[in-house]
């Protein structure tokens, strides 16, 4: 499996620092040689010119002895200080030099931090850390592109918040941050080092999920189950939607994602269906249900066994064409029913016929006679 790199990791590049380091050590060793070469020919010189003046100093000599070994001896002393000189020179040289390695470096340094800083803002999310559109734009390519070459399964999920507004509105929108960052986080934490989470705006999600087949995506939501946020002392619930696909080879980028998209927002459409029904369950009044129970049983039981058959079906939330398409029938013979049947019930919207079958439970009653 390749590695994903990490959110916040820039790209790796060569390290000019590195190389110059190594230079610095190089002239810190040759400084050591100039130094001790120094010091042995200092003691070689001063080793001949003792040579030179200690068989003097045991015997009597001329005039022109001594005078000769006088220049000898200022001689060689004048080639040990020109070498010092020299010495002293190249050393100066060397610690020009060594100042402006290291004033390179901190260049570098300082142009390295810099490179991390612009990295961060053009490719991360600024509140969640995550990387942003454009870069789980660039990212998505390449797995496409890897999947294609490899012959892999990829997989990409989309997530939306539930209610972020509403917290924003309830709350504020520090607590919509809070809410998102929280998110990012355990998100993160969810995922595998080779997943890529992206932030795509606002409360939206998408994760690449490479090598992962679309029955795996579920270890991923488990994961994300039952988060709950604290903010100011309140438990603020966090739910989510999902939606997933697996890529198809040969298709595109701005196709996979809004395969995805559509299968994010029919999932937010049956939860909220679902909740919708279970809100005005709710509502009912428990003294209002005797009353109407025996005259509406009654009404059922005057309906015939295909009225019967049409009022199952749009307990089961059908449309009228799924209905039409279920018992052989035409679009507007169901209308006709479905109008016939909320006449007898006495309800008046589709909604009402459906919270009036759930209550009766009528998809499960025995089915009556003609």
């Amino acid at each position: 499996m390749d590695n994903a790199e990490l959110p916040g990791t820039p790209p790796v590049a060569p390290a000019p620092v590195a190389q110059v380091q190594a230079i610095m050590q190089r002239v810190a060793r040759v400084q050591r040689w100039i130094w001790s070469s120094g010091i042995l020919v200092t003691l070689l010189l001063t080793l001949g010119i003792a040579s030179f003046a200690f068989p003097g100093l045991l015997s009597e000599q001329n005039e022109f002895y001594t005078f000769n070994l006088n220049l000898a001896v200022r001689g060689l002393v004048g080639l040990v200080l020109l070498f010092n000189i020299y010495t002293v020179y190249q050393q100066s040289q060397i610690h020009g030099l060594q100042s402006g390695l290291k004033k390179q470096i901190s260049a570098f340094d300082r142009l390295e931090d810099r490179t991390e800083q612009v990295y961060k803002i053009a490719s991360l999310d600024g509140l969640t850390g995550l990387y942003n559109r454009q870069s789980g734009e660039l990212r998505l390519a390449e797995e496409i592109s890897r999947s294609q070459r490899h012959s892999r399964p990829f997989t990409v999920l989309m997530l939306d918040i539930n209610g972020l507004k509403q917290i924003n509105d309830t709350f504020g929108h520090p607590a919509g941050d809070l809410m998102l960052r929280y998110f990012a986080e355990r998100l993160q934490s969810a995922v595998r080092g080779s997943d890529v989470p992206i932030r795509l705006g606002g409360d939206e999600f998408l994760v690449l999920l490479p090598e992962c087949k679309i029955s795996e995506v579920h270890f991923v939501l488990d994961r994300l189950k039952g988060m709950t946020c604290d903010f100011d002392g309140h438990q603020i619930p966090l739910e989510f939607a999902a939606g997933w696909t697996n890529y198809i080879p040969g298709e595109s980028s701005q196709k996979l994602i809004m395969r995805a998209d559509a299968a994010l927002y029919a999932n937010k459409r049956i939860t909220a269906e679902k909740r919708r029904q279970d809100k005005a369950i709710e509502t009912i009044q428990p003294g209002q249900s005797s009353g109407g129970e025996s005259s509406n049983g009654h009404a059922t039981s005057t309906l015939t066994r295909r009225e019967y058959q049409v009022l199952q079906l749009l307990a089961q939330a059908k449309s009228n064409k799924e209905v039409a398409g279920v018992l052989g029938l035409s679009v507007r013979t169901v209308e006709t029913y479905r109008a016939k049947i909320m006449a007898q019930l006495d309800v008046h919207s589709v909604s009402e016929l459906v919270l009036y079958a759930v209550r009766k439970n009528i998809v499960k009653l025995e089915d009556p006679g003609e």
